[in-house]
Protein backbone atom coordinates (compact mmCIF):
# COMPACT_ATOMS: atom_id res chain seq x y z
CA UNK A 1 0.00 0.00 0.00
CA UNK A 2 1.43 3.17 -1.17
CA UNK A 3 1.94 5.94 1.88
CA UNK A 4 -0.52 8.10 1.70
CA UNK A 5 1.23 11.82 3.29
CA UNK A 6 -1.20 13.04 5.97
CA UNK A 7 -3.04 16.37 5.59
CA UNK A 8 -1.32 19.58 7.33
CA UNK A 9 -3.36 22.49 8.42
CA UNK A 10 -2.48 25.11 10.43
CA UNK A 11 -5.37 24.58 13.03
CA UNK A 12 -4.49 22.24 16.03
CA UNK A 13 -7.88 20.00 15.68
CA UNK A 14 -11.38 20.46 14.57
CA UNK A 15 -12.61 22.10 17.92
CA UNK A 16 -10.47 24.90 17.08
CA UNK A 17 -11.43 25.03 13.84
CA UNK A 18 -15.16 24.96 15.15
CA UNK A 19 -14.37 27.59 17.35
CA UNK A 20 -13.22 30.09 15.07
CA UNK A 21 -15.80 29.49 12.40
CA UNK A 22 -18.33 30.25 15.92
CA UNK A 23 -16.27 33.51 16.33
CA UNK A 24 -15.93 34.55 12.87
CA UNK A 25 -19.85 35.05 12.89
CA UNK A 26 -20.67 35.49 15.92
CA UNK A 27 -23.02 39.64 16.99
CA UNK A 28 -20.10 40.49 19.74
CA UNK A 29 -17.27 42.47 18.11
CA UNK A 30 -14.78 40.97 20.82
CA UNK A 31 -15.49 37.86 19.62
CA UNK A 32 -14.71 38.76 15.82
CA UNK A 33 -11.73 39.94 16.72
CA UNK A 34 -10.44 37.20 18.36
CA UNK A 35 -11.13 34.90 15.04
CA UNK A 36 -8.95 37.49 13.23
CA UNK A 37 -6.19 37.39 15.69
CA UNK A 38 -6.16 33.32 15.34
CA UNK A 39 -6.54 33.60 11.72
CA UNK A 40 -3.52 35.42 11.75
CA UNK A 41 -1.68 33.49 13.84
CA UNK A 42 -2.63 30.32 11.86
CA UNK A 43 -1.48 32.27 8.35
CA UNK A 44 1.85 32.39 10.20
CA UNK A 45 1.82 28.68 10.65
CA UNK A 46 1.35 27.31 6.66
CA UNK A 47 -1.36 27.84 4.33
CA UNK A 48 -4.71 28.83 5.06
CA UNK A 49 -7.25 27.78 3.20
CA UNK A 50 -8.47 31.16 0.42
CA UNK A 51 -12.12 31.12 2.02
CA UNK A 52 -10.86 31.19 5.58
CA UNK A 53 -8.13 34.12 4.72
CA UNK A 54 -10.84 35.95 2.43
CA UNK A 55 -13.67 35.82 5.76
CA UNK A 56 -11.18 36.81 8.35
CA UNK A 57 -10.51 39.85 6.28
CA UNK A 58 -13.74 40.88 5.49
CA UNK A 59 -14.50 40.60 8.82
CA UNK A 60 -11.28 42.68 9.74
CA UNK A 61 -12.94 45.44 7.75
CA UNK A 62 -16.22 44.92 8.71
CA UNK A 63 -14.77 45.37 12.78
CA UNK A 64 -12.66 48.51 11.34
CA UNK A 65 -15.82 50.10 9.28
CA UNK A 66 -17.59 50.15 12.79
CA UNK A 67 -14.99 51.42 14.53
CA UNK A 68 -14.72 54.47 11.88
CA UNK A 69 -18.15 54.89 12.33
CA UNK A 70 -18.42 55.20 16.25
CA UNK A 71 -15.43 57.63 16.32
CA UNK A 72 -17.92 59.83 13.81
CA UNK A 73 -20.72 59.52 16.01
CA UNK A 74 -18.38 61.01 18.46
CA UNK A 75 -17.25 64.06 16.62
CA UNK A 76 -13.71 62.34 16.93
CA UNK A 77 -11.41 62.31 13.98
CA UNK A 78 -11.74 58.73 11.83
CA UNK A 79 -9.54 55.47 12.48
CA UNK A 80 -8.83 55.81 8.65
CA UNK A 81 -9.88 58.25 6.22
CA UNK A 82 -12.26 57.02 3.79
CA UNK A 83 -10.23 56.65 0.58
CA UNK A 84 -8.27 54.45 2.34
CA UNK A 85 -11.21 52.19 3.18
CA UNK A 86 -12.17 51.93 0.01
CA UNK A 87 -8.68 50.76 -1.34
CA UNK A 88 -8.96 48.08 1.26
CA UNK A 89 -12.41 46.81 0.42
CA UNK A 90 -11.44 46.93 -3.24
CA UNK A 91 -8.13 44.72 -2.46
CA UNK A 92 -10.30 42.06 -0.38
CA UNK A 93 -13.21 42.22 -3.18
CA UNK A 94 -10.20 41.51 -5.89
CA UNK A 95 -8.84 39.06 -3.66
CA UNK A 96 -11.60 37.54 -3.11
CA UNK A 97 -12.63 36.70 -6.60
CA UNK A 98 -9.31 36.27 -8.09
CA UNK A 99 -8.53 33.38 -5.01
CA UNK A 100 -11.48 31.28 -6.65
CA UNK A 101 -10.99 32.21 -9.81
CA UNK A 102 -7.10 31.04 -10.20
CA UNK A 103 -7.72 28.18 -8.69
CA UNK A 104 -9.80 26.91 -11.70
CA UNK A 105 -7.44 28.44 -13.86
CA UNK A 106 -5.73 24.51 -15.19
CA UNK A 107 -5.52 24.70 -19.00
CA UNK A 108 -2.92 25.75 -21.27
CA UNK A 109 -5.02 29.05 -22.36
CA UNK A 110 -6.87 31.36 -19.12
CA UNK A 111 -10.79 31.32 -19.29
CA UNK A 112 -12.15 34.72 -18.91
CA UNK A 113 -13.01 35.80 -15.04
CA UNK A 114 -16.79 35.83 -15.54
CA UNK A 115 -16.77 32.65 -16.74
CA UNK A 116 -15.23 30.78 -14.47
CA UNK A 117 -17.08 32.97 -11.73
CA UNK A 118 -20.25 31.65 -12.98
CA UNK A 119 -19.11 28.11 -12.89
CA UNK A 120 -18.51 28.64 -9.32
CA UNK A 121 -21.56 30.42 -8.66
CA UNK A 122 -19.48 33.87 -7.75
CA UNK A 123 -22.34 36.53 -8.54
CA UNK A 124 -21.33 38.97 -11.44
CA UNK A 125 -21.34 41.43 -9.34
CA UNK A 126 -18.03 40.90 -7.57
CA UNK A 127 -16.73 40.43 -10.84
CA UNK A 128 -18.21 44.07 -12.05
CA UNK A 129 -16.93 45.65 -8.61
CA UNK A 130 -13.16 43.66 -9.47
CA UNK A 131 -13.11 45.05 -12.80
CA UNK A 132 -13.84 48.51 -11.93
CA UNK A 133 -11.37 48.60 -9.06
CA UNK A 134 -8.66 47.16 -11.30
CA UNK A 135 -9.27 48.84 -14.43
CA UNK A 136 -11.31 52.44 -13.61
CA UNK A 137 -12.78 54.24 -10.41
CA UNK A 138 -12.82 52.95 -7.00
CA UNK A 139 -16.27 51.99 -6.03
CA UNK A 140 -18.36 54.19 -3.73
CA UNK A 141 -18.13 53.42 0.02
CA UNK A 142 -21.99 52.26 0.24
CA UNK A 143 -21.49 50.24 -2.82
CA UNK A 144 -17.89 48.70 -0.97
CA UNK A 145 -19.63 48.14 2.18
CA UNK A 146 -23.01 46.12 0.84
CA UNK A 147 -20.45 43.78 -1.82
CA UNK A 148 -18.16 42.89 1.49
CA UNK A 149 -21.22 41.91 3.68
CA UNK A 150 -23.03 40.04 0.86
CA UNK A 151 -19.44 38.23 0.10
CA UNK A 152 -19.97 37.26 3.63
CA UNK A 153 -23.05 35.70 3.26
CA UNK A 154 -21.62 33.74 0.24
CA UNK A 155 -19.08 32.73 1.88
CA UNK A 156 -20.66 31.18 4.61
CA UNK A 157 -23.40 29.62 2.61
CA UNK A 158 -20.84 28.01 0.05
CA UNK A 159 -18.02 27.40 2.47
CA UNK A 160 -18.63 27.10 6.63
CA UNK A 161 -22.36 26.07 6.33
CA UNK A 162 -21.03 23.38 3.54
CA UNK A 163 -18.86 22.18 5.33
CA UNK A 164 -21.17 21.50 8.66
CA UNK A 165 -24.08 20.03 5.94
CA UNK A 166 -21.69 17.86 4.74
CA UNK A 167 -20.39 15.89 7.67
CA UNK A 168 -23.92 16.32 9.13
CA UNK A 169 -25.37 14.41 6.35
CA UNK A 170 -22.54 11.74 6.41
CA UNK A 171 -22.65 11.16 9.99
CA UNK A 172 -26.59 10.67 9.74
CA UNK A 173 -26.05 8.16 6.75
CA UNK A 174 -23.25 6.18 8.88
CA UNK A 175 -25.26 6.00 11.78
CA UNK A 176 -27.94 3.43 11.25
CA UNK A 177 -25.60 1.27 9.36
CA UNK A 178 -22.85 1.18 12.42
CA UNK A 179 -25.81 0.32 14.11
CA UNK A 180 -26.78 -2.79 11.64
CA UNK A 181 -23.08 -4.00 12.25
CA UNK A 182 -23.47 -3.93 15.81
CA UNK A 183 -27.06 -5.84 15.44
CA UNK A 184 -25.70 -8.14 13.30
CA UNK A 185 -22.64 -8.93 15.15
CA UNK A 186 -24.48 -9.55 18.43
CA UNK A 187 -26.76 -12.56 16.11
CA UNK A 188 -23.04 -13.78 14.57
CA UNK A 189 -21.78 -14.15 18.60
CA UNK A 190 -24.59 -15.74 19.95
CA UNK A 191 -24.79 -18.38 17.46
CA UNK A 192 -20.93 -19.11 18.55
CA UNK A 193 -19.87 -18.27 14.97
CA UNK A 194 -17.66 -15.76 15.60
CA UNK A 195 -14.70 -18.07 17.11
CA UNK A 196 -12.16 -16.89 14.10
CA UNK A 197 -12.57 -13.07 14.83
CA UNK A 198 -13.68 -12.53 11.38
CA UNK A 199 -16.81 -10.20 10.24
CA UNK A 200 -20.12 -12.80 8.72
CA UNK A 201 -20.89 -11.60 5.18
CA UNK A 202 -23.62 -9.42 6.03
CA UNK A 203 -21.02 -7.77 8.71
CA UNK A 204 -18.68 -7.38 6.02
CA UNK A 205 -21.04 -5.81 3.80
CA UNK A 206 -21.98 -3.04 6.37
CA UNK A 207 -18.48 -2.30 7.05
CA UNK A 208 -18.07 -1.65 3.41
CA UNK A 209 -20.68 0.49 3.58
CA UNK A 210 -19.21 2.84 6.45
CA UNK A 211 -15.91 2.62 4.42
CA UNK A 212 -17.28 3.85 1.82
CA UNK A 213 -19.56 6.73 3.35
CA UNK A 214 -15.67 8.35 4.93
CA UNK A 215 -12.14 8.47 3.65
CA UNK A 216 -8.84 9.02 5.00
CA UNK A 217 -9.77 12.94 5.80
CA UNK A 218 -13.23 13.06 6.78
CA UNK A 219 -13.42 9.60 9.22
CA UNK A 220 -12.22 11.74 12.19
CA UNK A 221 -14.96 14.19 11.88
CA UNK A 222 -17.79 11.70 10.82
CA UNK A 223 -16.97 8.06 12.01
CA UNK A 224 -15.10 8.49 15.38
CA UNK A 225 -17.61 10.82 17.02
CA UNK A 226 -20.06 8.15 15.97
CA UNK A 227 -18.26 5.28 17.42
CA UNK A 228 -17.69 7.42 21.06
CA UNK A 229 -21.30 8.08 21.11
CA UNK A 230 -22.52 5.78 23.97
CA UNK A 231 -23.90 2.52 22.47
CA UNK A 232 -21.11 1.55 20.58
CA UNK A 233 -17.92 1.46 21.94
CA UNK A 234 -19.18 2.58 25.25
CA UNK A 235 -22.36 0.67 26.10
CA UNK A 236 -25.55 2.18 26.77
CA UNK A 237 -25.70 -0.22 29.89
CA UNK A 238 -23.54 0.59 32.51
CA UNK A 239 -23.06 -2.64 33.72
CA UNK A 240 -21.47 -3.70 30.53
CA UNK A 241 -19.05 -0.97 30.84
CA UNK A 242 -15.87 -0.85 32.64
CA UNK A 243 -15.34 -0.47 36.18
CA UNK A 244 -13.07 -0.29 39.46
CA UNK A 245 -11.32 -1.69 40.73
CA UNK A 246 -10.11 -3.02 37.77
CA UNK A 247 -9.94 -1.50 34.77
CA UNK A 248 -10.20 -3.71 32.21
CA UNK A 249 -12.27 -4.20 28.71
CA UNK A 250 -15.08 -6.75 28.73
CA UNK A 251 -14.76 -9.29 26.81
CA UNK A 252 -17.78 -9.25 25.06
CA UNK A 253 -17.44 -5.68 24.08
CA UNK A 254 -13.76 -6.30 22.42
CA UNK A 255 -15.34 -8.91 20.51
CA UNK A 256 -18.17 -7.08 19.66
CA UNK A 257 -16.00 -4.22 18.04
CA UNK A 258 -12.82 -5.62 17.76
CA UNK A 259 -13.98 -7.06 13.64
CA UNK A 260 -15.18 -3.26 12.81
CA UNK A 261 -12.52 -1.44 14.27
CA UNK A 262 -8.97 -3.87 12.22
CA UNK A 263 -11.23 -3.17 9.18
CA UNK A 264 -11.16 0.25 9.57
CA UNK A 265 -7.68 0.45 10.53
CA UNK A 266 -6.89 -1.55 7.51
CA UNK A 267 -8.97 1.10 5.23
CA UNK A 268 -7.14 3.91 6.43
CA UNK A 269 -3.63 2.61 7.76
CA UNK A 270 -2.09 5.65 6.13
CA UNK A 271 -4.15 7.78 8.10
CA UNK A 272 -3.09 5.97 11.31
CA UNK A 273 -7.47 5.23 12.21
CA UNK A 274 -6.36 4.01 16.24
CA UNK A 275 -4.09 6.74 16.87
CA UNK A 276 -6.61 8.99 15.48
CA UNK A 277 -9.26 6.78 17.86
CA UNK A 278 -6.97 7.36 21.34
CA UNK A 279 -6.53 11.25 20.35
CA UNK A 280 -10.07 11.67 20.33
CA UNK A 281 -10.90 9.23 23.50
CA UNK A 282 -8.19 11.24 25.09
CA UNK A 283 -9.64 14.79 23.80
CA UNK A 284 -12.89 13.61 25.90
CA UNK A 285 -10.47 12.47 29.16
CA UNK A 286 -8.84 15.58 29.57
CA UNK A 287 -12.03 17.74 28.94
CA UNK A 288 -10.92 19.45 25.95
CA UNK A 289 -14.16 17.87 23.88
CA UNK A 290 -17.29 19.77 24.28
CA UNK A 291 -15.99 23.11 26.19
CA UNK A 292 -17.15 24.93 23.12
CA UNK A 293 -20.39 26.29 22.24
CA UNK A 294 -22.18 25.38 19.14
CA UNK A 295 -22.23 27.76 15.91
CA UNK A 296 -24.17 31.57 17.10
CA UNK A 297 -24.17 32.92 13.60
CA UNK A 298 -25.15 36.49 14.10
CA UNK A 299 -28.66 37.56 12.51
CA UNK A 300 -27.09 39.23 9.72
CA UNK A 301 -26.02 35.74 8.24
CA UNK A 302 -28.28 33.44 10.28
CA UNK A 303 -30.39 30.76 8.61
CA UNK A 304 -33.21 28.59 9.83
CA UNK A 305 -31.47 25.31 8.52
CA UNK A 306 -28.24 25.98 10.52
CA UNK A 307 -30.12 25.45 14.09
CA UNK A 308 -30.49 21.82 12.28
CA UNK A 309 -26.46 21.21 11.90
CA UNK A 310 -25.89 21.81 15.53
CA UNK A 311 -25.66 19.23 17.74
CA UNK A 312 -26.73 19.10 21.27
CA UNK A 313 -24.60 20.38 24.12
CA UNK A 314 -22.46 18.03 25.68
CA UNK A 315 -23.60 16.03 29.02
CA UNK A 316 -20.97 15.85 32.04
CA UNK A 317 -18.46 12.84 31.46
CA UNK A 318 -19.81 9.98 33.25
CA UNK A 319 -17.56 8.44 35.24
CA UNK A 320 -18.53 4.69 34.16
CA UNK A 321 -18.05 6.38 30.26
CA UNK A 322 -14.55 7.58 31.36
CA UNK A 323 -13.51 4.61 32.34
CA UNK A 324 -14.84 2.83 29.81
CA UNK A 325 -12.64 5.17 27.54
CA UNK A 326 -9.90 4.59 29.44
CA UNK A 327 -9.81 0.47 29.13
CA UNK A 328 -10.01 1.03 25.06
CA UNK A 329 -6.98 3.08 25.42
CA UNK A 330 -5.18 0.77 27.39
CA UNK A 331 -6.29 -2.01 25.03
CA UNK A 332 -4.77 -0.33 22.04
CA UNK A 333 -1.51 0.49 24.42
CA UNK A 334 -1.21 -3.22 24.78
CA UNK A 335 -1.37 -4.15 21.05
CA UNK A 336 1.38 -1.39 20.39
CA UNK A 337 3.86 -3.09 23.01
CA UNK A 338 2.53 -6.88 21.41
CA UNK A 339 3.54 -5.69 18.03
CA UNK A 340 6.90 -3.81 19.03
CA UNK A 341 8.11 -7.19 21.32
CA UNK A 342 7.21 -9.62 18.54
CA UNK A 343 7.73 -7.63 15.51
CA UNK A 344 4.05 -8.44 13.97
CA UNK A 345 1.60 -6.32 12.26
CA UNK A 346 -0.91 -6.11 14.73
CA UNK A 347 -4.03 -4.30 13.13
CA UNK A 348 -5.23 -2.67 16.48
CA UNK A 349 -1.90 -1.03 17.69
CA UNK A 350 -1.07 2.26 18.80
CA UNK A 351 1.73 3.74 16.22
CA UNK A 352 2.75 7.18 17.83
CA UNK A 353 2.67 5.80 21.74
CA UNK A 354 5.08 9.61 22.55
CA UNK A 355 1.47 11.46 21.60
CA UNK A 356 -0.11 9.88 24.05
CA UNK A 357 2.30 10.31 26.80
CA UNK A 358 2.60 13.54 26.31
CA UNK A 359 -0.96 14.12 26.36
CA UNK A 360 -1.19 12.26 29.62
CA UNK A 361 1.42 14.31 31.16
CA UNK A 362 0.21 17.75 30.13
CA UNK A 363 -3.27 17.24 31.04
CA UNK A 364 -3.03 15.00 34.18
CA UNK A 365 -6.22 13.59 36.22
CA UNK A 366 -6.74 10.02 37.59
CA UNK A 367 -7.75 8.86 33.67
CA UNK A 368 -4.41 9.79 32.23
CA UNK A 369 -3.11 8.96 35.91
CA UNK A 370 -4.22 5.16 35.15
CA UNK A 371 -3.24 4.93 31.35
CA UNK A 372 0.58 5.91 32.53
CA UNK A 373 0.47 3.35 35.29
CA UNK A 374 -0.96 0.79 33.03
CA UNK A 375 1.80 1.82 30.14
CA UNK A 376 4.38 1.60 32.85
CA UNK A 377 3.52 -2.17 33.71
CA UNK A 378 3.90 -3.10 30.12
CA UNK A 379 7.63 -2.13 29.84
CA UNK A 380 10.21 -1.42 32.50
CA UNK A 381 12.42 0.92 30.65
CA UNK A 382 9.78 3.20 30.08
CA UNK A 383 8.54 2.94 33.46
CA UNK A 384 12.08 4.13 34.33
CA UNK A 385 11.57 7.20 32.29
CA UNK A 386 8.06 8.20 33.52
CA UNK A 387 8.72 7.10 37.03
CA UNK A 388 9.51 10.68 38.30
CA UNK A 389 6.53 12.28 35.98
CA UNK A 390 4.12 9.54 37.82
CA UNK A 391 5.17 10.53 41.21
CA UNK A 392 5.00 14.17 40.43
CA UNK A 393 1.05 13.05 38.84
CA UNK A 394 0.24 11.49 42.43
CA UNK A 395 0.92 14.35 44.34
CA UNK A 396 -1.14 16.50 42.23
CA UNK A 397 -4.06 14.34 41.92
CA UNK A 398 -6.30 12.52 44.27
CA UNK A 399 -5.07 9.28 44.03
CA UNK A 400 -7.01 6.45 42.89
CA UNK A 401 -8.52 4.17 45.14
CA UNK A 402 -8.46 0.31 44.00
CA UNK A 403 -8.97 -1.55 46.45
CA UNK A 404 -11.78 -3.95 46.98
CA UNK A 405 -14.94 -2.88 48.04
CA UNK A 406 -13.96 0.94 47.67
CA UNK A 407 -15.58 3.47 45.25
CA UNK A 408 -14.60 6.54 43.25
CA UNK A 409 -18.46 8.35 44.35
CA UNK A 410 -17.68 10.62 47.27
CA UNK A 411 -20.47 11.30 49.82
CA UNK A 412 -21.91 14.34 50.18
CA UNK A 413 -20.15 14.95 53.76
CA UNK A 414 -17.08 14.49 52.14
CA UNK A 415 -17.61 16.68 49.45
CA UNK A 416 -18.50 19.18 52.01
CA UNK A 417 -15.44 18.89 54.09
CA UNK A 418 -13.36 18.97 51.25
CA UNK A 419 -14.98 22.15 50.00
CA UNK A 420 -14.41 23.71 52.92
CA UNK A 421 -10.92 22.52 53.28
CA UNK A 422 -10.27 23.90 49.94
CA UNK A 423 -11.66 27.22 51.04
CA UNK A 424 -9.54 27.43 54.02
CA UNK A 425 -5.94 26.88 52.01
CA UNK A 426 -7.14 29.32 49.11
CA UNK A 427 -8.17 32.13 51.98
CA UNK A 428 -4.73 31.82 53.68
CA UNK A 429 -3.31 31.68 50.33
CA UNK A 430 -4.96 35.40 49.81
CA UNK A 431 -4.15 36.72 53.28
CA UNK A 432 -0.34 34.89 53.74
CA UNK A 433 1.17 35.06 49.89
CA UNK A 434 4.60 33.39 50.01
CA UNK A 435 6.97 35.91 48.75
CA UNK A 436 8.70 34.70 45.20
CA UNK A 437 12.38 35.53 46.92
CA UNK A 438 13.19 35.72 50.34
CA UNK A 439 13.16 39.80 51.60
CA UNK A 440 16.25 38.82 53.90
CA UNK A 441 19.49 36.58 54.04
CA UNK A 442 20.64 34.86 57.11
CA UNK A 443 24.38 35.24 57.37
CA UNK A 444 24.47 31.79 57.96
CA UNK A 445 23.09 30.99 54.41
CA UNK A 446 25.03 33.28 52.92
CA UNK A 447 28.34 32.46 54.54
CA UNK A 448 27.11 28.90 53.32
CA UNK A 449 26.81 29.30 49.72
CA UNK A 450 30.01 29.72 47.97
CA UNK A 451 28.57 28.77 44.07
CA UNK A 452 26.89 30.81 41.78
CA UNK A 453 23.65 28.57 41.80
CA UNK A 454 21.62 27.87 45.21
CA UNK A 455 18.13 26.22 45.48
CA UNK A 456 14.99 28.47 46.72
CA UNK A 457 12.84 27.30 48.86
CA UNK A 458 10.20 29.08 47.72
CA UNK A 459 9.92 27.53 44.04
CA UNK A 460 6.84 26.00 43.23
CA UNK A 461 7.10 22.76 41.33
CA UNK A 462 5.61 22.53 37.54
CA UNK A 463 6.58 21.12 34.08
CA UNK A 464 9.23 22.73 31.90
CA UNK A 465 7.25 25.15 29.70
CA UNK A 466 4.39 25.73 31.97
CA UNK A 467 3.55 27.83 34.12
CA UNK A 468 4.29 27.91 37.81
CA UNK A 469 0.69 29.03 39.22
CA UNK A 470 -1.32 26.11 37.77
CA UNK A 471 0.93 24.05 36.15
CA UNK A 472 -1.12 25.17 32.96
CA UNK A 473 0.30 25.82 29.11
CA UNK A 474 1.32 29.54 28.68
CA UNK A 475 -1.35 31.57 26.29
CA UNK A 476 1.34 31.88 23.34
CA UNK A 477 -1.27 34.45 21.04
CA UNK A 478 -0.49 37.79 20.57
CA UNK A 479 -2.16 40.25 22.42
CA UNK A 480 -4.73 42.56 20.74
CA UNK A 481 -2.94 45.99 20.29
CA UNK A 482 -0.25 44.18 18.01
CA UNK A 483 -2.72 43.93 15.15
CA UNK A 484 -2.06 44.16 11.37
CA UNK A 485 -2.72 48.30 11.56
CA UNK A 486 0.33 49.52 10.30
CA UNK A 487 1.19 46.31 7.35
CA UNK A 488 -2.46 47.45 6.23
CA UNK A 489 -1.61 51.06 5.38
CA UNK A 490 1.20 50.06 3.76
CA UNK A 491 -0.38 47.73 1.67
CA UNK A 492 -2.74 50.44 0.53
CA UNK A 493 -0.29 52.30 -0.09
CA UNK A 494 1.56 49.95 -2.47
CA UNK A 495 -2.25 49.35 -4.10
CA UNK A 496 -2.12 53.05 -4.36
CA UNK A 497 0.94 53.29 -6.39
CA UNK A 498 -0.35 49.67 -8.80
CA UNK A 499 -3.81 51.50 -9.58
CA UNK A 500 -2.17 55.02 -10.27
CA UNK A 501 0.47 52.81 -12.76
CA UNK A 502 -2.71 50.84 -14.46
CA UNK A 503 -4.69 53.98 -15.23
CA UNK A 504 -1.20 55.37 -17.05
CA UNK A 505 -1.01 52.36 -18.83
CA UNK A 506 -4.59 52.48 -20.28
CA UNK A 507 -4.18 56.24 -20.98
CA UNK A 508 -0.69 55.31 -22.87
CA UNK A 509 1.30 57.68 -20.48
CA UNK A 510 3.37 55.18 -18.71
CA UNK A 511 4.65 53.84 -22.47
CA UNK A 512 4.86 57.49 -23.83
CA UNK A 513 7.25 58.00 -20.78
CA UNK A 514 9.39 55.18 -20.97
CA UNK A 515 9.91 55.55 -24.17
CA UNK A 516 11.33 59.08 -24.02
CA UNK A 517 13.22 57.67 -21.09
CA UNK A 518 14.85 54.98 -23.42
CA UNK A 519 15.41 57.59 -26.45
Amino acid sequence: MTLRLPRIVPWSSREEYDQVAQWLFSADSAQRQLAVNRVRAWSSRGKVPHAVDCTATLVELGLLVDRCSLDTKHACAPVVPPKELRLMMTMALIRFVNGFVDAQQQGVYALSVSAVAEQLGIPARFVELRHAGTHDQLPGLVVLRSACTQALRWLYDNYWAQQRSYLHEAMVEMRPVLSEYKELRKKTMKTRRAASGRPASEEARALRMIVGLSDADTFEDTLIPILLEPGFLVPTGKKKRAALPNIQLPTELDRLWRPALARFSRAWDSANFVDALVQAMLEILTGKAGNEDPLDVSTMLLDESVDQLLAPPVKPLSTSYGWTLVAWVERFVAEHFRSTNTNADVPLALRQLDDLIETCLRRPNRYTQHILQHACTLDTQLAEELLPFVSYIQQRVQPIKTAAGQSMALTEDEMTHELKALNGTLASMHHTPAPLFPTTLDATAIDASHTRWSLADTWQSCPIGCLPEEGRMPDLFLPPELDMLAYMHVFCLYFCVEHSIRLALGHGCYAKHTHRTET
